[in-house]
């Protein structure tokens, strides 16, 4: 007696069960020969500068700049504690390493000119923070500011919107902190981060693959997404803000300038700044004013910047853009 041909679904099983197996042993394979994913937890996100250093000695990038940083606690570069008389008015300031103050001393950072400039005004009961860290984008601010900044209880926290937030990456801060949002985020993680296969048929394919982040005018082919996307960074200004309210403080948006703003003066015409428009836009729903530093300072971009890193503002471009920040922060406080 002859055997009844295999059916449809038996067939479809079979080869789903071979593609399992031969997908399965390319995976091992990949594992084997020592490649994994790009990403690893934690590796661009949920991390700050080391707590307690003292004066400590910190190189720069580019050639040999040597400057000291010393942190608190929580990694923060500030000697404010936690504790504070009821007559002051505390402002914590957000944002990647130009607020940090890298590449200067202690005490040179945009946080303490501002400090100074308005206790030469008269505000001798306000208090600004230094709350940035080399790299952060405006997610990885959010974060800190639920860890770390909630238990300064500032009365304003202003997050400098970073460029970092416009860099391409596989999987984007908020998805790293909170997880994929969506079938297709759930796929494309789960392979970053799971299948050594994938990872080495994506260095195979395009020729960025092996970084973990490239800037915007180099988006290739390959899937990437923002680090933090214009509607993730309103929500997690919405969230900080929302958080705040607790202790009556307030949350908003701020814009320092780059090197080529600080090559213009006052009369040239505004070059626009990504993540502006969605900014002013929350401020208006908000009632909170933003805090646009990009024009306050040029022309002389040369002498604010190191000329060795024209992205970081030396200890005399600090000192010009915090006393900007302090003339804003009058305004803000007596209306």
């Amino acid at each position: 007696m002859s055997r009844k041909p295999r059916t449809t679904l038996s067939r479809l099983l079979m080869g789903l069960v071979v593609t399992l197996l031969v997908t399965g042993l390319a995976e091992v394979g990949a594992r084997l020969s020592g490649v994994t994913p790009a990403y690893r937890p934690d590796s661009m996100g949920q991390w700050r500068m080391t707590p307690n250093l003292s004066a400590h000695r910190m190189k720069g990038m580019r050639e040999a700049h040597d400057f000291r940083i010393t942190t608190n606690g929580d990694g923060l570069r500030t000697n404010l504690s936690k504790e504070r008389s009821p007559d002051t008015y505390r402002i914590a300031l957000m944002g990647d390493s130009t607020v940090f103050g890298w590449g200067v001393e202690d005490g040179e950072s945009i946080a303490a000119a501002a400090e100074s400039k308005l206790h030469e005004q008269g505000f001798s009961h306000v208090e600004v923070l230094n709350g940035g860290q080399p790299g952060y984008s405006t997610g990885m601010a959010g974060w800190l500011f639920k860890e770390a900044l909630a238990s300064y209880q500032p009365d304003l926290t202003i997050v400098f919107v970073s460029m970092h937030d416009f860099n391409r990456t596989l999987i984007s801060d908020i998805e790293r902190v909170r997880g994929p949002n969506g079938f297709r985020a759930s796929i494309r993680s789960f392979s970053v981060r799971n299948i050594a296969l994938y990872e080495m048929l994506r260095r195979k394919v395009y020729p960025m693959a092996d970084r973990a982040q490239i800037l915007p005018h180099e988006q290739s082919t390959e899937g990437r997404v923002p680090r933090v996307s214009n509607k993730e960074r309103l929500q997690v200004l919405g969230e900080m803000n929302e958080q705040a309210n607790q202790w009556q403080g307030q949350v908003t948006a701020g814009f320092l300038p780059f090197y080529v703003d600080l090559l213009r003066d006052s009369s040239t015409p505004d070059a626009g700044r990504p993540g502006l428009n969605q900014a002013i836009s929350w401020s208006k729903s908000s009632g909170i004013p933003i805090f646009d530093l990009r024009r306050c300072c040029g022309p002389g971009g040369d002498d604010l910047t190191f000329s060795f890193d024209r992205g970081h503002l030396n200890a005399a471009g600090n000192q010009r853009v915090g006393h900007a920040l302090a003339q804003q922060l009058h305004a803000f406080l007596v209306p």
